[in-house]
């Protein structure tokens, strides 16, 4: 019996000594190796100067102040209105640039110190969407400003300052891309000479800078200073692995 127990006691000690040297092979060998690898995480960025393929803009109408604090309102006024919608849908329609729009007109009213609604004018508002080749640029500012004229006839509406905008999904990312990759592969190359290892990509995540997409629309004696160029930039967390 004392010699059964002596064998097992034994048992027990060799498994210790065997777990110990299982222990020391994978995972402490494990960690040595760890320590070996080097991580580098670092921020690479390239940009390009493009030229957009298209614009997109807003002519919005809205009323003049005349309107607005107007107490009654004719049929001859509500006919300048329609008259003038008219003439600038003609133009539209000729032009081939933007849709035809209509326009809501309604009565504006405000409350006064007993609470009771009292009419103060009406409000006007129309939206028309333009959307053109780059190439058709000239022709959609002589169309901008003859509907500026037929607005600036009005008196009772107004049209607002339009700013042009680029159409981001006509814009080519692929070029900026493959300027990125070559940057990772340079930043590995740099790496595998400085720290006598070989370093290799793991990660290289891409994210874009979300451009301005917006233009100012400049008074005609300032176009030279109209810039119709976007700088684009693009940038990548990059991620390397030397061992």
């Amino acid at each position: 019996m004392k010699k059964l127990a002596t064998i097992g006691m034994g048992l027990v000690f060799l498994g210790f000594f065997i777990g110990g040297l299982a222990f020391e092979r994978f995972v402490l060998s494990k960690h040595a190796s760890n320590k070996d690898k080097t991580q580098i995480t670092l921020e690479i960025q390239t940009t390009q100067e493009v030229t957009p393929k298209t614009y997109t803009t807003h002519l919005v109408f809205s009323s003049a102040n005349a309107l607005l604090s107007a107490p009654v309102l004719s049929p001859q006024q509500e006919e300048s209105i329609k008259a003038g919608f008219s003439e600038i849908n003609k133009l539209v329609k000729n032009a081939n640039l933007c849709h035809a729009t209509s326009y809501s007109l309604k009565p504006n009213y405000t409350f006064d110190k007993d609470n009771r609604q009292v009419l103060t004018g009406y409000k006007l508002y129309a939206d028309m969407g333009c959307s053109f080749k780059a190439s058709a640029l000239s022709q959609y500012e002589t169309l901008r400003d003859k509907i500026a004229q037929v607005a600036a006839k009005s008196t009772l509406f107004v049209l607002n300052t339009p700013a042009l905008h680029f159409k981001t999904e006509d814009l080519d990312w692929t070029s900026l891309q493959g300027v990125l990759v070559q940057k990772a592969q340079k930043q590995a190359t740099f790496w595998t000479q400085k720290l006598g290892k070989q370093c290799h990509i793991q990660h290289l995540d891409l994210y874009g800078n979300n451009p301005t997409t917006r233009l100012s629309t400049l008074p005609a004696q300032n176009k030279e200073h109209f810039s119709d160029k976007l700088e684009l930039s693009l940038m990548a967390r990059l991620m390397l692995e030397c061992v």
